[in-house]
């Protein structure tokens, strides 16, 4: 039997016979996935590879130090990515042949190393999510929802949820409550598969309408409560805030004495109450109280002729489970209203709050709230008084908006959880 370069042939005593025929294909690649930079040695397997002369590319990028082992096998260097992702691989035979492994290799700017469990003393270790490192720290982060696997044993882990943020009141809405924040430090975790769910910010609100609620987040390790999302802001007229993990802010009141708007309840141990809205309103100065946040009520309000502010959002909570302090679940600012002088909308809270928007003759618009891993939105101050959204995967409450504008939406949640290695 001989290999001929392109197929396989036996002797028959007098002649050699081709007995198999095999088109060029590609079965599989080890290993799938590495750096970006490139630099390291790729396996590939399938059928059909030339004795000498193939070529192969990864993402149209050409490997070097292409390497026959048989006609089932070649060896390759991996080049530097252009970009992170899944890419084509091709290897063509001297003859023009070739064959499309479609997304068959990953760059990714991390690799986590595989941990081998030993059958006698395994070592616990887990998969899910977008995993980083911090010192000793192995950190597993869903911004979406997922499955947070234990393999080999069991681990001690500290776990961080944040549900979705309310978002404002529009009609000189209230700020929307920050979403509920559970930490639970030492959670007891048995090998399994745990299903991770993140909640999505709530919707902003148009015209006249109440905020939306944001949506809870969960990992069902026992003994890690649910987050629960944050109330949406009330509206004008008296349109109380809704309660939530943190409760949404109360809306602006209507031109009566001894009006009110309350602000939404707060989640025991995950969040604090709306702001209210009370006074004597007289003339047109109307505004909305700041949500509620993780860390912090939503500021209230006692209206007055005089009275240019609307209620800021309360703040968040601060945790460095992700190797950087950041604050999560802050409240949404509150929007305001005077058609006869300088006014302003209510600032986000830190963890991602949204700024209120402003409707006025003169005014100045909410500034979106900072720290959390992302950055609140400002509110707007020429009308219609946009309310700013809340931070992406911080929990954020969106901004309440100013006389007719849509208001902010919630920020979505996030779940972390994180084990010393």
């Amino acid at each position: 039997m001989r290999w001929n370069g392109s197929n396989i042939q036996v002797c028959d005593g007098e002649a050699w016979i081709t007995v198999e025929n095999l088109p060029l294909s590609i079965t599989s690649v080890s290993p799938e996935s590495g750096l970006l930079a490139g630099g390291y040695t790729i396996t590939i397997t399938g059928n059909n590879f030339a004795i000498d002369g193939a070529t192969v590319t990864i993402g149209g990028v050409s490997a070097t130090d292409v390497t026959f082992v048989s006609a089932t096998s070649v060896t390759a260097t991996v080049p530097a990515g252009a970009s992170i992702g899944a890419k084509d691989i091709v290897v063509t035979n001297p003859d023009g042949s070739n064959y499309t492994l479609g997304n068959g290799f990953t760059y990714a700017v991390y690799v986590a190393p595989v941990v081998p469990v030993d059958p006698v003393d395994p070592v616990a270790y887990a998969t899910g999510g977008t995993i980083t490192y911090d010192g000793d720290y192995k950190i597993h982060t869903f911004t979406s929802g997922g499955t947070f696997t234990v393999v080999g044993g069991s681990i001690s882990a500290d776990v961080l949820v944040v549900a979705g943020g309310g978002s404002g009141g529009s009609y000189v809405g209230g700020g929307g409550g920050g979403g509920g924040v559970v930490y639970v430090s030492s959670a007891s975790v048995v090998a399994s598969a745990y299903t991770v769910t993140v909640g999505a910010g709530g919707p902003a609100a148009t015209l006249s309408a109440v905020g939306n609620d944001g949506s809870n987040s969960l990992v069902n390790i026992p003994g890690v409560t649910t987050a629960i999302g944050g109330g949406g802001g009330g509206m004008y007229p008296n349109i109380y805030g809704r309660p939530g993990g943190s409760g949404g802010g109360g809306g602006a009141i209507i031109e009566e004495v001894g009006a009110s708007s309350f602000g939404g309840s707060g989640t025991v141990g995950q969040g604090y109450d709306g702001g209210d809205v009370t006074g004597a309103r007289v003339g047109n100065p109307t505004h909305g109280a700041g949500g509620g946040g993780a860390g912090a009520e939503g500021e209230s309000l006692f209206l007055s002729v005089t009275e240019l502010y609307a209620g800021d959002g309360g703040d968040g909570k601060a945790y460095s489970i992700s190797g950087t302090s950041y604050y999560y679940g802050g409240g949404g600012g509150g929007g305001a209203y005077n058609a006869d002088a300088l006014c302003y909308g209510g600032d986000g809270g830190l963890g991602g709050g949204g700024g209120g928007g402003t409707s006025a003759t003169i005014g100045t618009s909410g500034i979106g709230g900072t720290g959390g891993t992302a950055v609140g939105g400002d509110g707007t101050a020429a009308n219609p008084g946009v309310g700013g959204a809340g931070g992406v995967n911080t929990g954020g409450g969106g901004g309440g908006s100013g006389h007719q504008g849509t208001s902010g939406s919630g920020g979505s949640g996030i779940v972390i959880v994180r084990y010393l290695t």
